[in-house]
């Protein structure tokens, strides 16, 4: 019983406290005047009013409101008088002082909005913009303003997207038309020199990587690629790899990536070698020497495995490209597959019945896989066309030698396991 009626004593004074009788909607009220709540200040003087307080003085409040709100209509008044004449700068001042007493007047914002970005005070027009967004409000003078404003910064795609918005809800802007012209002229302006931009590095880099400053060529050219893709694809001769440092000199797509990949691979930066040999035969077309020179970055990078599926590829685009098969039986012959070794080093010694390496190659498979008189007999064909070379010879009469002594062991061993077969 006792806590029932703390408990309801509590109610009645929290009552006490929280009536809205019990609030000073005049006080309130005059807080929100100050503000410049218009409307919210109305809204407690009549509560004021409601709950008992002096007639006159609410009276007198609410006349205060429609003075302020007649003010405010003045001072918009004057403003559009001084846009009329183009009078910008008394123009704001009176958007200003209107926005002062009333601060949600849309109109007033939109118009200051436009002045400010007119006298090029553009973050002060962002500003309006932002509280104009936050309001909810849209309409083309906003998408336009907006657009000027990335124009000025430079943005010209963005204020292009800006500008697309305007003209969805005024089609014949004509301010936003005259924008329109200039954003396209700066962005044809800018391509044009990101084209002649991208042609001058392209140039340089291929003098510095003549001159063996590989690190500065790779940014030149990557540089390049970054400021314009020129529209000729272009074209990488095998002749190119006779040259001591292998450069493509005319200004193309596939041109840049090459000398890309050659800067890279100089600097012993293999797999950003690949990556921009890739690119050409993926987005060019498929050429023998830039597989190729894929297929020299994966063997400096120990990567035989790849290195052997891409000459495949160098075999099936030119099954003529220089030296194919001799390769292709080098790198069989490292990664362990013989029989595959001695394909590619008789189709080698086949077309190039004169180069010895071929043939003492492809006897030194046949030793491999121990077929010895196979590799004796190749072994002396090497030797048959083999001139001047005194250190082949001395390493082919080397292997004679060892093969023939391994033969006569074997057969002496043969012989003897005869004999006491015999005797039994």
């Amino acid at each position: 019983m006792k806590f029932l009626k703390i408990f309801l004593v509590l109610i009645f004074i929290l009552y006490m406290v929280f009536s809205p009788g019990k609030i000073d909607h005049l006080k309130l009220g005059d807080k929100y005047l100050l503000e410049g709540k218009i409307s919210f200040a109305r809204e407690e003087y009549n509560k004021a009013l409601t709950y008992g307080t002096n007639p006159e003085v609410v009276t007198e409040r609410l006349k205060k409101i429609d003075f302020m709100n007649k003010e405010d209509q003045v001072h918009l008044n004057a403003a559009y008088e001084f846009d009329k004449r183009g009078e910008i700068e008394p123009a704001i001042m009176e958007y200003k002082t209107a926005l002062k007493i009333n601060p949600d007047n849309i109109k007033a914002m939109n118009n200051l909005m436009i002045n400010l970005f007119k006298i090029g005070k553009n973050d002060d027009g962002l500003e309006i913009i932002n509280k104009l967004s936050a309001l909810g409000v849209e309409n083309a003078s906003i998408y336009y303003c907006s657009a000027l404003y990335e124009y000025r910064r430079a943005g010209y795609d963005a204020a292009a997207d800006k500008l697309k918005k305007c003209f969805m809800l005024e089609p014949n802007h004509i301010q936003g038309k005259e924008l329109s012209e200039f954003i396209n002229k700066k962005k044809k302006e800018l391509a044009l020199k990101k084209m002649y931009t991208a042609r001058e590095l392209f140039l340089n880099g291929v003098r510095h990587l003549k001159n063996r400053e590989y690190k500065v060529a790779a940014l030149e050219f990557q540089d390049s690629l970054s400021n314009f893709s020129p529209e000729i694809k272009g074209d990488i001769p095998n002749e190119v790899l006779n040259k001591k440092i292998p450069i493509v000199e005319e200004y193309t797509k596939a041109g840049i990536l090459f000398n890309l990949a050659t800067a890279n691979e100089f600097r012993g930066n293999y797999d950003d070698a690949i990556s921009a040999l890739e690119k050409i035969n993926d987005n060019i077309k498929e050429m023998a020497v830039v597989y190729y020179k894929i297929y020299e970055n994966q063997k400096k990078s120990n990567n035989d495995k790849d290195a052997y599926a891409t000459l495949l590829k160098v075999e099936k685009l030119d099954p003529d490209f220089y030296d194919i098969y001799s390769r292709l039986g080098f790198i069989t012959k490292k990664i362990g597959l013989y029989e595959e070794a001695i394909t590619y080093f008789k189709k080698a010694s086949e077309l190039d019945s004169q180069n010895p390496l071929n043939f003492y190659n492809l006897a030194i498979m046949y030793k491999k896989i121990g077929k010895n008189l196979e590799a004796i007999d190749t072994f002396e064909r090497t030797l048959a066309i083999t001139a001047n070379d005194s250190n082949l010879k001395f390493l082919i009469l080397e292997q004679l030698n060892l093969i023939k002594s391994q033969l006569q062991a074997q057969n002496a061993a043969s012989e003897k396991k005869g004999k006491i077969t015999l005797k039994q």
